[in-house]
């Protein structure tokens, strides 16, 4: 009987270390398995890479195609574009020389700059074509705007400037709080020139053009029909005072009247 439990127990024991064994394939299999099947949606995840980066590097490669086209047509571009930024340049310098008189400098610096762009072979022509339209964009902006901005004398430039230097406290010197500030902090006097203008000017658009003085003792305007400057009554001297503080933000806007010449 001894004998007979311990071969049963043998037998169990062996039947236990085979299902263990089963087991143990099994689970090996299931793992690998998985590891196959996450090794094929690497593979499909690598694939699908690889297919956006072709179609990434098509994309780049048809820019690259189309720039090089531009970039072989640039002569031609250039022939085409060039004849009309000259027209364009002349046609903003007869505008400049047959309106009113107003920031003649400044309106020529735009312009001599312009003309140096559009002799430059190393400009490239986008960026005429855009400074060219930067210009005529800021003289057609003229032509809907009030400006008042500070200026010499028409007749008699730099009467100011002179009467500073016989006396700087005078009245017909009459320099700003932060011009005298200036000349206390250390500055001289030429130092501020720039900064110390007879009067000021006030734009109506490309309509009218206006001039007084400082201290309000002249007040003008142009003549188109003459280029010259006509002194303006007290009324008018008074419409152009309340037009420079409307226009320098120091009044609310309101109707604004303008010494316009008409022709018969």
């Amino acid at each position: 009987m001894v004998i007979k439990h311990r071969t049963i127990a043998t037998i169990f024991g062996a039947s236990l270390i085979a299902l263990s064994s089963a087991v143990t394939t099994s689970a090996q299999t299931a793992d690998a398995e998985a590891s196959y099947a996450a090794l094929l949606e690497q593979i499909d995840n690598l694939k699908l890479t690889i297919a956006q980066r072709e179609v990434y590097l098509a994309t780049q490669q048809e820019k690259i195609d189309s720039l090089n086209g531009q970039i072989e047509s640039s002569d031609d571009l250039a022939a085409t574009i060039n004849p009309m930024l000259e027209k364009m340049a002349t046609a903003i310098e007869n505008e400049i020389k047959t309106d009113i008189p107003f920031k003649i400098g400044e309106r020529f610096a735009r312009l001599d700059k312009l003309k140096e762009d559009l002799a430059s072979p190393d400009v490239r022509p986008s960026d005429k074509m855009r400074r060219a339209l930067q210009i005529y964009d800021i003289e057609v902006g003229y032509g809907i705007s009030l400006e008042a901005y500070g200026g010499n004398h028409p007749k008699t430039p730099g009467a100011r400037y002179a009467a500073c230097e016989a006396d700087v406290e005078s009245e017909a010197c009459g320099l700003s709080k932060n011009l005298t500030a200036a000349l206390a902090g250390g500055r001289t006097l030429r130092d501020i020139r720039d900064e110390i203008f007879d009067g000021d000017y006030l734009r109506y658009g490309r309509l009218a053009l206006s001039y007084m003085n400082a201290d309000g003792t002249s007040a003008m305007r142009y003549d188109p029909e003459t280029k010259d400057w006509v002194d303006l009554n007290a009324a008018q001297a008074l419409e152009l005072r309340r037009g420079l503080r409307t226009a320098r933000g120091e009044a609310a806007p309101a109707v604004v009247r303008a010494p316009v010449y008409v022709t018969n």
